[in-house]
C-alpha cells in the first residue's frame, strides 16, 4: 500500500499528463498509473512518428516530441509514475468523514482522496484487418503496427486505425 495522495490519475497519456501538471501547479499531490510501459498513451504506443496538427501553439509537432514536452511539464513536481500496471479495482471508503479511494492494480494498491480516469481506449491490442487472405499476415507478409515509417519503405501500405499495414496481395 502506497501513501495517500490527493489525486490518483489512471492513464498517462496526454490527458493524464495534463492532469498531473495541473495538479502540481495547484499544489495537489498526485500519482499516475498506466497499463502501458511508457508515458504518452496512444501517441507513443501507436504513432510516435506521426505529426499532430491540432495542438494549440504548434502548427505541427511529432507525437513523440509532444509527449516528451508534456511529460517534462507534468513531472516537474515529482509525481510518482507507475507504468505497466493494470487497474483491477476501485473501492470507496471514508477517512475521518472524507472520501478515500483505493485503486487496486496487479502491482499494488494506491489510496487517494480523488480519482481521475484519463484512460483513452485502454490497453492496445492489434486487431486483424477484416480482409480476405488476412491470415497471410502471420507469415510476415505485413506488420501489425509500425512505430516508424521507415520500416515500410518500399512496400505498398495502407493505414487502418492508426497502425500501418503492408498489402497482402489478391
Amino acid at each position: 500500500m502506497q501513501d495517500v495522495k490527493d489525486i490518483t490519475i489512471i492513464g498517462a497519456g496526454p490527458t493524464g499528463l495534463f492532469g498531473a501538471f495541473y495538479a502540481g501547479m495547484r499544489g495537489a499531490s498526485c500519482r499516475l498509473i498506466d497499463n502501458l510501459d511508457q508515458l504518452g498513451g496512444q501517441l507513443t504506443a501507436l504513432y510516435p512518428e506521426k505529426y499532430i496538427f491540432d495542438v494549440a501553439g504548434f502548427p505541427k509537432v511529432l507525437a513523440k516530441d509532444l509527449v516528451k514536452g508534456m511529460a517534462e511539464q507534468a513531472l516537474q513536481w515529482k509525481a510518482p509514475v507507475h507504468l505497466g500496471q493494470k487497474v483491477t479495482g476501485l473501492t470507496r471508503a471514508a477517512e475521518n468523514g472524507a472520501p478515500l479511494f483505493t485503486v487496486a492494480t496487479d502491482g499494488d494498491d494506491y489510496c487517494s482522496r480523488s480519482v481521475l480516469i484519463a484512460g483513452g481506449i485502454g490497453a492496445f491490442t492489434p486487431r486483424k484487418l477484416p480482409l480476405k487472405h488476412v491470415d497471410r499476415c502471420t507469415a510476415g507478409a505485413c506488420t501489425i503496427a509500425s512505430l516508424t515509417p521507415r520500416c515500410s519503405r518500399g512496400s505498398a501500405c495502407c493505414s487502418w486505425a492508426g497502425a500501418t499495414r503492408r498489402s497482402i496481395g489478391p
